[in-house]
């Protein structure tokens, strides 16, 4: 159902059915990984003008994974990670925490 570097790839779906017999099928809730169980790959400070994108093409070599350094600064609102700049934020390794 999705890409394999979405943040959704290895969430499992469920299917509700309404009273009146209609299967409705949704993903169930993804709970982020703790980031602490997970070694930190780099440290980056935030520079003017920066986008999670494009800092994660560059650390990650996938603009779309952005979500990772999300995940890993337990930010839920990507362009708070870049909104000040002089900020510190963790790269971590991969996995799954």
């Amino acid at each position: 159902m999705f890409d394999q570097t979405s943040r959704y790839a290895t969430t499992e779906t469920t299917t509700h059915v309404n009273a009146d017999g209609n299967e409705i099928v949704h993903l169930r809730r993804r709970f982020i990984p703790d980031p602490a169980n997970r070694p930190v790959i780099a440290t980056l400070t935030v520079m003017e003008g920066e986008r999670i994108d494009l800092i994660a093409a560059r650390q990650l070599g996938e603009s779309l994974v952005y979500w990772r350094i999300c995940d890993d600064n337990r930010a839920m609102f990507p362009p708070d990670l870049t909104s000040t700049p002089g900020r510190q934020i963790s790269i971590r390794m991969p996995g799954a925490g």
